[in-house]
């Protein structure tokens, strides 16, 4: 039982970690050329496509 714990702790710790900074990192990309898309779209008066 105390192994279980252990390891279920070290799995998060050592590979849910990175992997949730990946996402962040990810979405953090994503939110950026979302907002610089839509801002260079408005500049040039163009409609949003969806």
């Amino acid at each position: 039982m105390i192994g279980a714990a252990v390891f279920v702790t070290l799995f998060i710790v050592l590979i849910g970690i990175p992997i949730a900074w990946m996402i962040w990192i990810v979405t953090g990309f994503w939110v950026i050329y979302r907002v610089a898309r839509g801002w260079l779209t408005l500049q040039d008066r163009k409609p949003m496509v969806f």
